[in-house]
C-alpha cells in the first residue's frame, strides 16, 4: 500500500513525527501492506481493512475516531472488532463505520449530529458501538459524508442518519439532526445497487444504471439544478442529461461527484471545480491526479 499527502496527524501511518507531508507515493511500512482490501479516509484519520476482515486505524483521535487508544501515527488494530469479520469500512470527518459479514453495523467517533446512529446524547464514543436499530436488518453497504451516514440493506431499503442541514439524508426535509437510522421512504421499491456520500450530499445508483442525487448543491455537485432552491435538494432526481448513460461506479468528494459509465468506458465530469478543496487534506494530491486524468480524457 502506498500513501501521500499531509501526515501532520499521522493519518498516513508513516510514523515519523518530523514528517508533515509526502509529496510522492510512499510505501507504507506496515505488516499488512500487501494484504489490504480497502482504505477509508476521514478528515484527519484513516481506516485500513485487511483481507482477513481486520480493521486498523491511524491519525487524529481527538474524539475517538480511531476506535483504539494505542499509538496514533502507525496503523494499530481495533481490538473491539477483532472477533468480527469486517467487509467494509467508511469514514466521515471525525466518525467511523464498519460493516460485518453478518450485516451488522458498528460506529464510533464523533456523534455531535447523531452520525453514529446509536441514539445517544453523548457527543462522541471511543469504542465501536452496534447500531441496534438496524440489527435485525442485513446491511449490504455503508457510506459516510462529513457528518452523516447511509446504509443499504438486503431488502433494498436505504437508511440515513446524522446531520441534515442540507437535506443530505434524503428525508424530504432538512430538519435534524437525525440520531438514529431513518428509512428513506421516497426510495422504497427502487432497485438500488450502490450508495455513496460526499461532504453534505448523497447519491444512489439503481440496477438500471440511473443515478439519484440529493443534498447540498452549492458547487453544482448534484449534477442538476433543483427548482425550489438551487443550492440544495431534499429529494432525489435522475440527473438531467445523463439518462441515456449506464453508470457502473461513482464516488464523491466534499464538493464534487464523479461517475464511471459503460458508454465508451470513460469518466463523465459532473463537477471538478475547486477539486483540491473537495478532498480531505491528506488526499489532495491524489485528487489532483484524478482531476488531471479526467480532464485529459475529456479533451
Amino acid at each position: 500500500m502506498y500513501c501521500w499527502g499531509s501526515t501532520v496527524n499521522g493519518e498516513l501511518g508513516v510514523g515519523a513525527p518530523e514528517v508533515e507531508q509526502l509529496t510522492l507515493p510512499s510505501f507504507m511500512d506496515f505488516s499488512k501492506s500487501w494484504n489490504v482490501k480497502q482504505v477509508a479516509s476521514g478528515l484527519m484519520h484513516s481506516l485500513i481493512l485487511t483481507e482477513e476482515g481486520l480493521v486498523y486505524s491511524c491519525g487524529n483521535n481527538e474524539v475517538g475516531q480511531l476506535g483504539q487508544d494505542k499509538i496514533t501515527r502507525k496503523p494499530e488494530q481495533i481490538d473491539d472488532l477483532q472477533n468480527y469479520s469486517i467487509v467494509q469500512v467508511a469514514a466521515g470527518d471525525q466518525h467511523s463505520i464498519a460493516l460485518t459479514s453478518w450485516g451488522l453495523i458498528y460506529a464510533w467517533g464523533a456523534n455531535e449530529f447523531g452520525q453514529l446512529g446509536i441514539n445517544s446524547t453523548e457527543w462522541h464514543t471511543p469504542t465501536p458501538k452496534l447500531v441496534k436499530s438496524l440489527a435485525r436488518k442485513h446491511s449490504l453497504q455503508i457510506a459516510c459524508g462529513s457528518n452523516h451516514t447511509l446504509a443499504l440493506t438486503s431488502d433494498g431499503d436505504l437508511y440515513s442518519w446524522g446531520q441534515n442541514n442540507m437535506g443530505q439524508l434524503g428525508l424530504g426535509h432538512k430538519e435534524g439532526p437525525q440520531k438514529e437510522p431513518a428509512l428513506v421512504k421516497s426510495l422504497v421499491g427502487s432497485p438500488l445497487v450502490l450508495i455513496t456520500a460526499g461532504g453534505h450530499h448523497s447519491a444512489a445508483l439503481t440496477h438500471g444504471g440511473f443515478l439519484l442525487t440529493w443534498g447540498s448543491n452549492k458547487y453544482g455537485q448534484l449534477g442538476y439544478t433543483p427548482k425550489k432552491d438551487p443550492n440544495l435538494s431534499f429529494g432525489h432526481l435522475d440527473m438531467a442529461g445523463m439518462v441515456n448513460l449506464v453508470m457502473v461506479q461513482m464516488m464523491m468528494g466534499v464538493f464534487l461527484a464523479l461517475c464511471l459509465i459503460s458508454v465508451a468506458q470513460k469518466l463523465v465530469k459532473l463537477h471538478v471545480e475547486d477539486v483540491i478543496q473537495s478532498c480531505t487534506f491528506h488526499l489532495r494530491v491524489s485528487c489532483m491526479h484524478l482531476a488531471k486524468a479526467c480532464q485529459d480524457s475529456w479533451e
